[in-house]
């Protein structure tokens, strides 16, 4: 059980790092509050000075997140 747990946080990952551009640094920091299931969208904190922002979630990161969330 623990390989399945581990690729569907991967797969999770994965979809959230390509599709919104985060930086390794971004990735490591995310946490659980950061993302809003029912409202879509995902809370992006810029490091480096950048700008924070709000993304959308599209139906395979929310498919991916929800997975994640019930192996959790």
């Amino acid at each position: 059980m623990k390989g399945i747990q581990n690729e569907t946080s991967d797969r999770c990952l994965f979809l959230l790092i390509s599709r919104h551009g985060l930086r390794v640094s971004e990735t490591c920091g995310l946490v659980l509050e950061q993302v809003d299931v029912e409202s879509r969208v995902l809370h992006i904190p810029r490091l480096k000075g950048g700008l924070s922002t709000t993304h959308q979630l599209r139906g395979k990161e929310i498919r991916a997140i929800t997975a994640w969330l019930v192996e959790r």
